[in-house]
């Protein structure tokens, strides 16, 4: 089973956009997680809109990332930052286009009701914990929650 973690890049904020990730990551170890974080060129990424990796490259990577995944957990925290999610979002419309399977955590109320994010959401959570708590994960891919 693969799964994409789709979520917020900034480097202000890489310790938050890591550990969410990773706490997901190990929860659920027995599935092949795509995760745009590893391998990240953190010391060049400034607000996550300037890197030096071309923009369509970027594009195009996480697009074929998302094809490729069985699943998507999107979170649209962007941790205390000015800028928006706007990745995060560009990724729930494709797995809207693609018809996968998708889990959206955000904690702000606006975004569970909101048809662009609550509509292609197979489910919604405000927390990590309660995403992982829920066992939503295991029970679609059918692997064991390891916390």
């Amino acid at each position: 089973m693969i799964a994409y973690l789709a979520g917020y890049m900034n480097a202000e904020a890489k310790d938050k956009c890591v550990l969410w990730r990773n706490i997901v990551k190990s929860a659920y170890p027995a599935i092949n997680w795509i995760d745009p974080c590893d391998g990240a060129d953190w010391d060049n990424m400034g607000d996550g809109t300037m890197t030096r990796i071309h923009a369509q490259d970027i594009y195009n990577r996480d697009m074929r990332d998302v094809k490729m995944s069985d699943f998507v957990v999107a979170n649209l925290d962007n941790f205390g930052q000015s800028r928006p999610p706007t990745g995060t979002i560009s990724e729930i419309a494709w797995c809207g286009i693609l018809n996968k399977h998708l889990i959206v955590i955000s904690g702000n109320d606006c975004d569970w009701y909101h048809p662009f994010t609550s509509c292609p959401a197979a489910r919604l959570f405000g927390s990590v914990a309660e995403m992982i708590d829920s066992n939503c994960i295991g029970f679609y891919s059918r692997t064991k929650k390891c916390v």
